[in-house]
């Protein structure tokens, strides 16, 4: 009998212990997903078919991080942002709900101007998410801060979002 309740504590030991460490789950799936609008369309007689799906570019899954001082957005190794400028419009959603939309993809040698938030991509491969391009508009642009202010809201949920997946970089 004793040999039983022995083994009892230590079967309840060994219960307790793994009961008790930490989640070594993978990762669980992010809410934040991005689709994105292709820069020609194919098109039907009326410019535009209803049915047609906007692909999931990426999801929140791989983002490694975000830094919400420098706008710098780090993609994990598996997504390569270069497939990025296949899209003009990339539109951002959490939980299915739009947030709001990347107006183009920049790159230093492009000569446009954007009044609105764009995904740009330095010349070493660094993606940033800013509010127009050139960085110099914001200064001389009321349309760039009235436009920041607009998707404000959105940007909060975005972060706070970041923030509880742990993605934020301070």
């Amino acid at each position: 009998m004793k040999a039983c309740s022995i083994m009892n504590v230590i079967l309840f030991c060994v219960l307790f212990t793994f009961s008790s460490c930490e989640d070594n789950s993978p990762e669980q799936s992010s809410l934040i997903t991005v689709t994105g609008e292709a820069k020609t369309k194919s098109s039907s007689e009326n410019g535009e078919n209803p049915n047609d799906v906007a692909p999931v570019v990426f999801t929140g899954n791989d983002i490694a991080w975000f830094n919400s001082k420098t706008g710098e957005i780090k993609f994990r190794e598996s997504f390569n942002p270069n497939d990025l400028e296949l899209y003009q419009n990339l539109h951002f959603y959490l939980a299915g709900d739009h947030l709001f939309t990347v107006v183009t993809y920049v790159l230093p040698i492009h000569s446009f101007a954007s009044n609105d938030l764009v995904l740009y991509i330095d010349a070493d491969g660094k993606c940033y998410l800013h509010d127009c391009y050139p960085l110099s508009l914001m200064e001389i642009l009321p349309e760039v801060k009235e436009n920041k202010q607009k998707r404000e809201v959105a940007w909060n949920k975005f972060i706070n979002q970041l923030k509880n997946e742990k993605k934020l970089k301070k």
